[in-house]
């Protein structure tokens, strides 16, 4: 058994020409990035049906996996050119997820496993150090790679971050 679930979602499939329309339409719009993902929840961003049925998809996969006690998450877009991809990094909350709205042709590379990117694959796994990761790019690309970072948090937290209940 793998220590980590990839769902599809249909959400993305069917819409992934609107929600990539209004993720740039916000990236362009907005300072924020990548780099302060814990200034801002993307879902609380970008309100649209398509984000709407996107983070339902999210929030039942997250129960899925930890059906019992409180749970909160925070999500960030992340668009990076070819060279922008981030290197090795970690999380430092009990559990991780990513969302690939158009991933290129990449591929997640964790400590202990890969993940080949796919539009609508959303992952969901463990976080922390251990858990290490980065993106690497099999095939070059001239415009954006868009997917959306997700943790979650099991026990409260406050100060800088927009963790909400799900």
């Amino acid at each position: 058994m793998t220590p980590y679930e990839v769902y599809q979602s249909d959400v993305i499939i069917k819409h992934q020409s609107k929600l990539i329309s209004q993720l740039l339409e916000f990236h362009e719009g907005t300072d924020y990035r990548t780099e302060n993902f814990y200034a801002y929840n993307i879902f609380t961003e970008v309100t649209s049906t398509e984000m709407y049925d996107l983070f339902c998809d999210v929030k039942a996969i997250i129960k899925k996996q930890l059906p019992s006690g409180r749970l909160w998450m925070q999500a960030w877009l992340n668009v990076h050119k070819q060279d922008e991809c981030l290197d090795w990094h970690h999380h430092n909350f009990p559990w991780h997820g990513y969302i690939s709205i158009d991933p290129k042709d990449t591929t997640t590379e964790f400590s202990h496993w890969s993940v080949e990117n796919k539009v609508g694959n959303i992952y969901f796994g463990p976080g922390t150090r251990a858990n290490e990761h980065r993106v690497v790019v099999n095939s070059p690309y001239d415009d954006y790679r868009i997917t959306m970072g997700f943790d979650v948090q099991t026990t409260p937290t406050s100060g800088l971050n927009k963790f909400i209940p799900i």
